[in-house]
């Protein structure tokens, strides 16, 4: 009980991570594409749900998977 869905559209949304404040929680996310692959995306989201934009571009690093906070 008490769970709440963070992320809308379809796709896959994986890898979640909190920040070390437990503010922000990092996650890859991979959307549906009509035509041609998918490439994962970091996005970040706050406690209020309120979506960052991507953090990554897969045009200049490629897939981005496996999010992980440094110090």
């Amino acid at each position: 009980s008490g769970l709440t869905r963070l992320t809308k559209d379809m796709g896959s949304n994986e890898d979640p991570t909190y920040s070390t404040d437990n503010e922000f929680i990092l996650f890859s996310s991979k959307n549906m594409v009509k035509n041609g692959p998918s490439e994962a995306k970091l996005y970040a989201i706050d406690r209020e749900g309120e979506l960052s934009p991507p953090l990554t571009d897969p045009a200049k690093l490629g897939n981005c998977q496996s999010p992980r906070w440094s110090n």
